[in-house]
């Protein structure tokens, strides 16, 4: 099993788990093709019912559902502006995450928080 497949392979296993609905295989996809040079999938919090996305120092949300991902994503409530990736870095362990991106798992090596919790 190469990357690609074991990234999707645990995205998809995170949101069987908290969310248990029909169509998390089409939700996963939506995900990682939202994950591209320009805008990177940093996780998932609330029982996987929105993602966090990166895109030039902006935190953006999107709500996963197969109706509205692609054209609800919109800022962060909480207006977050990461100027720098060492600032988002920061960021990540104060959150509670359903699912985080395995770029960003290393951040939490040394957190209590548990991944999936």
């Amino acid at each position: 099993m190469d990357y690609t497949d074991r990234l999707e392979a645990s995205l998809l296993k995170a949101i069987v788990d908290d969310r248990g609905e029909r169509g998390a295989d089409k939700l996963a996809m939506m995900l990682l093709e939202a994950d591209t040079n320009i805008t990177w999938l940093v996780g998932l919090r609330y029982n996987c019912a929105q993602a966090i996305l990166w895109r030039r120092r902006v935190i953006f949300t999107a709500p996963v559902s197969l109706d509205q991902f692609k054209s609800q994503r919109r800022l962060n409530p909480e207006g977050k502006e990461f100027y720098t990736r060492e600032e988002l870095l920061e960021w990540i362990p104060t959150q509670k995450w359903s699912w985080l991106h395995p770029r960003y798992q290393w951040i939490l090596q040394d957190s209590k928080q548990l991944w999936n919790d």
